[in-house]
């Protein structure tokens, strides 16, 4: 039951602050196209996959929510795939998309978590688009 409610409280925090989009833009790539004008735009294919090894550190999650639990960071694997490609009208302009979903799995693994004094493990899959 303590298990459901450290992975209950866990989920909602990643409800409340989501996982970032990664940038795939470098700096020094963005500062030149700015002042160009002209962007290197990544050709992709419906399908495409990236896999990344990730590290998901809650500290700073349970001390803004002042909550008298520790985790230690969640690892996993996530999966970013390109499922569509289409046009948008964004600021007036017909602009390519690529629509791209994110799933991953993490865990603290046995004994990474403790929230009441009782210790055990956080399971946690996200998934996005």
């Amino acid at each position: 039951m303590r298990n459901s409610v450290a992975s209950l409280f866990i989920l909602t925090l990643l409800l409340l602050f989501p996982l970032t989009s990664v940038d795939f833009l470098e700096d020094d790539k963005r500062s030149d196209a700015a002042a160009t004008g002209v962007y290197d735009v990544p050709t992709w294919r419906i399908g495409d996959e990236w896999v990344y090894e990730t590290k998901f550190d809650v500290a700073q999650l349970l001390l803004q929510a002042d909550v008298a639990a520790s985790i230690v960071a969640l690892t996993g694997d996530t999966t970013v795939t390109v499922t569509n490609i289409l046009f948008m009208t964004l600021n007036g302009t017909q602009t390519l998309v690529y629509e791209v979903t994110i799933e991953g799995e993490f865990t603290t693994g046995n004994n990474g978590a403790t929230l009441e004094g009782q210790t055990g493990r956080v399971d946690i899959d996200y998934d996005g688009i």
